[in-house]
């Protein structure tokens, strides 16, 4: 017994050294200066080079970029490190529906939210071992994301860089038949190395105001949409083991027929980074903006401030002050010490005030707002 105890004990102090001397986090990982928000003029054959390191940095409205898997030549990296995630969402009056999938190698799932004003999210998830089979498009104007067992089935097939068809069955809860068309002519797409030689890197895409149109049909209850618009985040990358980010994302009317979408938030501290995501679709033209300084209370039910670290507009990117006002919170947690996740989710609705180079407007729009620390 003594013995066992003492092996118990030796165990216990080791894994509190491994704790607190190799997976404590960073003490600071946001940014609090002011980006350069440079613009990549041009991309050249795949962004990583022949070892899997990202070239470039910034930011590109026209997503013509060339990705590469099969470039990341460390097993490690394309085991345990690489994340994968393409994600969907509607924001149509009181109402937010959204859905995705989400591949880390070691693990992936399948997921979707309905949220109405005045109730409480209905959120789910499936879990996709690595022995079953999965693809995800390998670009986010082409190819296709595909998953089936059972009762649940994903089929997101782009037709071409215009449109894409979504289907997603999650067994009797959920199912849904979208068409999706672009309409904005820039997207944002943006690269971003989270280290100094490019090994660690988030490559992701965001697109606003796209047209929607069909059905979803969720927990007996049918939303038609018509000419609806929506938002896509999709994102490749080999992350950190700690990661952090804070990102807002929203979409509204201006008046009786211009659309706005927003995409706004902070990544975790990256010395060589030369641009962020932060940007404003207005109809058909994205704006770029400067990079936000986010204050969120202790209690995330009440209001957060986001406001760009710039004032002022540039030539080059706008500026902005927005609150959003939370309706209701979620907080999903994990704990398996090694891999933890701490996200904390809010829906509501932004309000506030943007000032690009053509002008301010002020606007109003709904959406989402999540904080996200992680060991993975």
């Amino acid at each position: 017994m003594n013995r066992l105890i003492k092996s118990a004990l030796i165990l216990l102090l080791l894994a509190i050294l491994i704790e607190f001397l190799i997976l404590k986090s960073p003490e600071d990982p946001r940014r609090q200066d002011i980006s350069p928000q440079e613009k990549i003029k041009s991309v050249k054959g795949n962004i990583l080079d022949d070892e899997g390191k990202l070239i470039y940095s910034g930011f590109l409205t026209k997503p013509g970029i060339q990705w590469d898997f099969d470039a990341l030549k460390s097993k490690w990296n394309k085991r345990y490190r690489f994340k994968e995630w393409e994600f969907y969402a509607i924001h149509h009056e009181n109402v937010t529906i959204s859905f995705g999938i989400a591949n880390f190698h070691y693990v992936a799932s399948v997921f979707f939210t309905v949220y109405e004003k005045g109730s409480i999210p209905q959120y789910h998830q499936k879990l996709i071992l690595p022995n079953e089979e999965l693809t995800l498009a390998k670009h986010p104007l082409n190819g296709k994301t595909i998953y089936e067992s059972g009762n649940y089935k994903v089929d997101f097939k782009n037709r071409d860089n215009k449109f894409k068809h979504l289907e997603l069955k999650f067994d009797d809860k959920l199912e849904l038949s979208l068409d999706v068309f672009k309409k904005t002519d820039d997207s944002m797409a943006s690269l971003t190395p989270f280290n100094s030689d490019g090994s660690n890197f988030y490559y992701t895409y965001k697109d606003y105001n796209n047209y929607i149109s069909g059905k979803v049909t969720a927990f007996g209850k049918v939303y038609d949409f018509s000419d609806r618009i929506g938002m896509i985040d999709w994102g490749r990358g080999v992350w950190p083991y700690h990661s952090f980010w804070i990102w807002g994302s929203g979409q509204g009317k201006i008046g009786p027929n211009s659309a706005i979408g927003l995409n706004i938030g902070e990544f975790m501290f990256s010395p060589i980074s030369k641009a962020t995501e932060d940007c404003v679709f207005l109809d058909r033209t994205m704006y770029k903006l400067g990079n936000f300084i986010t204050s969120y209370p202790k209690d995330l039910s009440q209001p957060w401030e986001f406001k760009t670290t710039n004032q002022h507009p540039t030539d080059e990117y706008g500026s902005a002050s927005i609150i959003f006002y939370p309706e209701i919170k979620s907080i999903f947690a994990s704990n398996f010490w090694l891999i933890q996740s701490h996200f904390d989710q809010a829906f509501g609705v932004f309000e506030g005030n943007i000032t690009t180079r053509d002008g301010e407007i002020s606007f109003k729009a709904r959406g989402l707002v999540e904080v996200h620390h992680t060991r993975w």
